[in-house]
């Protein structure tokens, strides 16, 4: 079964046309290099990684050619079309089952690098949109690569904040959309690697350092939620007819969390259960689990 699993990721796998094997053994070997030459100036200012990380960052951009586009990026299946969504689902799958090769990774990081936008999101595909789901299958599967500083960290860290609006509380999933709920599973799943970018743009550590985070900051901030309620139970026990909007839920995450669960459990809910994209919408199995 691995082995069949192993033929389907590589073949959903999209390679320029006078692509050949030997490129991938080259790549592998220069990034081994690059790797060792990182970990050997660890002890560098933050300033020298910083720049470190701006020129890798370019020469990922440079070396993707406009004729290439969509190379190294995944189809969602047999002569379907070439999408970000395909990237992430096969890097979820093939790391589960300890099948992520060489050939699978080799330059993806720049497929996912393409498709960030001129607003600083990612889209389907280079040259299209940014879009909310989207952006959290390319900054995932960058993740699972060990390459989050193949995007613009910045401009994507600007466009992710700006997708909650001001006065529903909710988020968008595009600039100048609609708010929807499903989106606070889209784009605030983003924001556990909007921080790890942040880390590694301010500190010089190591992307285990970083995994570790990523791994353990919503349990934490879980424990932290526990605790608090344990000391004001009885405050809480009085007020178990309101609705109890509590700040601190979900981490130190650089949006209105506030706002967001408002807006979640105030205009989303449905009074016979379930939720809704927005006011005025159906209740469906699709906004109640995501908006969960």
């Amino acid at each position: 079964l691995r082995h069949k699993l192993l033929a389907f990721f590589t073949a959903m796998k999209v390679f320029p046309k006078h692509h050949n094997d030997s490129q991938i053994a080259n790549d592998n070997s220069t990034s081994k290099d690059n790797s060792s030459s990182t970990t050997s100036s660890a002890s560098s200012s933050s300033s020298s990684a910083s720049s470190s990380s701006s020129t890798t960052t370019q020469s990922n951009s440079s070396s993707y050619s406009e004729n290439e586009v969509g190379a190294y990026g995944f189809r969602l299946h047999d002569d379907g079309e070439i999408d970000i969504r395909g990237v992430y689902c096969c890097f979820a799958a093939a790391k589960l089952c300890n099948l992520l090769t060489p050939k699978l990774r080799h330059r993806t990081d720049q497929y996912i690098a393409a498709c960030q936008t001129h607003e600083g999101g990612i889209g389907s595909y280079p040259g299209l949109e940014a879009h909310g789901g989207y952006a959290l299958c390319g900054v995932a599967a960058l993740h699972l690569l060990d390459k989050l500083t193949a995007i613009d960290a910045d401009a994507f860290v600007h466009w992710c904040v700006n997708r909650q609006t001001s006065y529903e509380g909710g988020f968008q999933g595009r600039t100048l959309k609609l708010v929807d709920a499903c989106y606070s599973y889209w784009m605030g799943g983003c924001f556990p690697f909007v921080n790890a970018l942040l880390m590694l743009k301010d500190k010089n550590i190591s992307s285990e350092l970083v995994d570790e985070y990523i791994k353990t900051s919503t349990q934490s901030a879980k424990q932290n939620k526990s605790d608090k309620q344990n000391s004001e139970s009885e405050e809480s026990e009085k007020m178990d007819e309101k609705v109890v909007v509590d700040a601190d839920f979900a981490g130190d995450w650089i949006f209105d969390q506030a706002a967001l669960q408002e807006y979640l459990l105030l205009n989303c809910q449905n009074s016979s259960g379930g939720l809704r994209d927005k006011p005025g919408k159906h209740r469906d199995y699709y906004h109640t689990c995501y908006a969960l």
